[in-house]
């Protein structure tokens, strides 16, 4: 029979049926929709007719990869109730907020249970970007290493990013470039990071960056100024030999005041000296009479 394959166990004469999932099939009209905060969208799901009374699920994974419950026996969830309505073959969202965007799934199962496929529907809720956010060393050591940045979060999809040095475009290679081929320098349009390694003296100039997503103008950054300087070898020894001087002249002084007594010198502990007062005479006169009688 087309459609069901018969399952033997070694050894036995027990045979299940079973019945592909890939027999019933699950279609949308728009495998992404786009739309803009605050409007409608509509999302389809049909199904072929093999389902008998069939069982609709809906489901989101969101921008964080988290799945939730939207559409669950025949009734919407309380997370999603204000603002989502299921009906045949179909969900709406009114309303919408840029949370909404992620990917939708609509699962479908035969009331048999051997029946189940599904279709996911990407949504996607423009948003335009805002002015980005970029971080730029003020100076660098020439033939050192300098990273700049620049970030913007508000805008989806995703923004991606162009830099400037003095008002004209950074290509994303150098090579083939008069005005950059001086430069050694990875720029990453995906993340808007822009690495000099190593920095020399033609990198020197003002920095801004564009953010854009394809939804509304591109935004651009305020501008800011990077230096580039040598390595001033002699003037680091110069004020080491400096530094030590002022700890030798703070030495000397030191010991002369300690020799001129304008210091306080260590006194003398010598250990105290203990005197013991001779035992008193006690022997009483009466004896000193009585001794004192046989002197001739």
């Amino acid at each position: 029979m087309e459609g069901v394959k018969l399952l033997c166990v070694s050894l036995s004469i027990i045979c299940l049926t079973v019945h592909p999932a890939l027999g019933y099939e699950v279609s949308t009209a728009n495998s992404v929709v786009r739309s803009q905060p605050g409007k409608s969208l509509e999302l389809s799901c049909t199904y072929t007719a093999d389902f008998d009374s069939p069982r609709i699920e809906w489901k989101r994974s969101d921008l964080q990869g988290s799945t939730t419950l939207i559409y669950y026996e025949k009734q919407v969830t309380e997370k999603f109730r204000e603002r989502f309505e299921v009906y045949d073959k179909g969900m709406r969202i009114t309303n919408a907020e840029p949370s909404d965007s992620g990917d939708y799934m609509c699962e479908v199962t035969a009331a048999t249970g051997n029946g189940f496929n599904s279709v996911t529907i990407k949504v996607i809720i423009e948003v335009p970007p805002k002015v980005p956010q970029i971080s730029v060393p003020t100076s660098v050591t020439n033939g050192g290493s300098a990273e700049l940045s620049c970030t913007e979060t508000h805008g989806y999809p995703k923004s991606k990013y162009k830099w400037f040095r003095n008002g004209i475009p950074i290509p994303v290679k150098s090579a083939g470039n008069s005005l950059f081929h001086n430069s050694s320098y990875i720029l990453n349009i995906e993340t808007g990071v822009l690495l000099f390694n190593p920095v020399t003296k033609s990198d020197v100039g003002e920095y801004y960056c564009e953010a854009s997503n394809g939804v509304g103008p591109a935004m651009r950054s305020q501008a800011k100024k990077m230096d580039v300087y040598e390595t001033n070898v002699g003037g680091i020894v110069a004020g080491v030999i400096i530094a030590l001087l002022i700890i030798a002249l703070i030495g000397i002084g030191i010991w002369f005041a300690y020799r001129k007594g304008y210091l306080p010198r260590k006194k003398d502990t010598k250990p105290p000296v203990s005197y013991h007062q001779p035992p008193e005479d006690t022997t009483d006169d009466a004896d000193f009479k009585q001794k004192s009688s046989f002197v001739v």
